[in-house]
């Protein structure tokens, strides 16, 4: 889970491959005011990288999370499949 401590758009895009094509997709994650606090000390401005791969994948997939700074993040895969 990446969590944002300010409100506001944040794009969020992955580039797919098969063979020597690639797509690129973009989405546009919008932040806004919630009944809960998010915890932790890391900020989206503190995250140096982040790749999730392969892609396309079978389920198993890897994450790389480089931050700024030490901290600890925890990370929730939420399904769009229909």
């Amino acid at each position: 889970m990446v969590i944002f401590k300010r409100l506001g758009d944040y794009e969020v895009g992955m580039r797919t491959h098969v063979a020597d094509c690639f797509q690129d997709i973009v989405k546009t994650i919008h932040v806004s005011e919630s009944g809960e606090e998010p915890g932790g000390d890391i900020e989206a401005s503190d995250i140096k990288k982040f790749i999730v791969y392969p892609n396309p994948n079978s389920g198993e997939f890897n994450v790389d999370v480089e931050l700024e700074k030490p901290g600890s993040i925890r990370l929730r895969l939420i399904s769009l499949a229909r």
